[in-house]
């Protein structure tokens, strides 16, 4: 059995995108335990396509596609197939006919980018497009150097994670998070974060911070809580201070666990019953607050990690 290995290193070297194309490889077998020889690998249901003309084999899933596709969207597979044709020799096995390319990533992941090249309008015209599917296009078209995919992702997730506050402010009223705006089976903003941070996604950094920030402030607003009661619970006080202190936990700080609206970071408007509670001149005093401590926060958010400014980062925002 002829098998052609596409090295991770072979496809780094001399690119400016070394700390994508460098991630740890896939080991082979993963999800199975064991690695099988390649005659005995699982032809993928829907993507070992019949007229295919090369088989490509991801951990013990192989994948039949076309070589004049994968050619033309991505300078990686033009170099490989257009300046050493694979051809085995009469003496070596292949499968059905062709010769094997190895590669080393996950087969679920590499499933996403043949069925995005096979249906490439569909990147195009779904409103919502899965958190999986995304981040694993988003890496791969970096490290396959598919220039076209990889504009029309970023493109696709930049207006929810946008660079002025008065838009992110509308997602927050309409969707809640950028994240579940932006995508179905929404993940964890630190998620996000890491994904936008690993594939320099730079014009979208600062929102996903802003809301692994919030995130981070809500679960430790929560240990707080719980910190404070376990305290009260165990610490001998008289009965005067008890009270006092247990006020204190249910009206001040369990809000600000159960009730994110109650954020300055947050909060288009104010919801909770605790805020139902003030009259209308505090009310609209609070939300004029919480508004200007949200602008200076954004304004400073960039700078907070090192990262260029609002302006700078406008430049990188991808245009139709």
């Amino acid at each position: 059995m002829e098998v052609v290995s596409l090295d991770e290193q072979q496809i780094s070297s001399g690119s400016s995108n070394e700390r994508i194309l460098k991630r740890p490889r896939v080991d082979e077998g993963q999800g199975n335990g064991l690695e099988v020889p390649t005659e005995q690998c699982r032809k993928h249901p829907l993507l070992y396509l019949e007229d295919g003309n090369v088989v490509l084999r991801c951990e013990n899933t192989l994948f039949r596609f076309y070589i004049g596709v994968l050619s033309r969207k991505s300078e990686i597979f033009y170099d490989m197939f257009g300046l050493a044709p694979i051809q085995p020799t009469d003496s070596e096995k292949t499968v059905d006919g062709l010769p094997v390319v190895r590669l080393y990533d996950s087969a679920e992941d590499f499933a996403h980018l043949l069925s995005a090249l096979l249906d490439y309008e569909s990147l195009f015209l779904q409103k919502y497009i899965q958190y999986p599917r995304f981040a694993a296009l988003l890496r791969l078209s970096i490290k396959y150097e598919l220039e076209g995919v990889h504009k029309l992702l970023v493109h696709r997730v930049q207006k929810h994670y946008p660079v002025g506050m008065s838009d992110y402010e509308r997602i927050m009223k309409e969707h809640g998070t950028a994240a579940t705006a932006a995508f179905t089976l929404s993940p964890h903003p630190n998620e996000v974060l890491k994904l936008f941070w690993e594939c320099d996604v730079k014009q979208c950094l600062p929102v996903a911070l802003y809301e692994a920030t919030v995130r981070a402030l809500a679960t430790f607003n929560s240990k707080h809580v719980d910190h404070v009661r376990s305290t009260l619970d165990t610490v001998r006080t008289c009965g005067e201070c008890r009270r006092a202190n247990l006020i204190s936990v249910e009206h001040l700080l369990l809000p600000a666990r159960n009730d994110l609206s109650l954020s300055p970071l947050r909060d288009p408007g104010l919801k909770s019953d605790v805020a139902r509670a003030l009259c209308e001149v505090c009310v609209g005093e609070v939300i004029r607050d919480n508004r200007a401590f949200r602008y200076a926060f954004w304004d400073e958010l960039p700078g907070m990690f090192g990262l260029p400014t609002w302006r700078e980062l406008s430049e990188f925002v991808i245009l139709k």
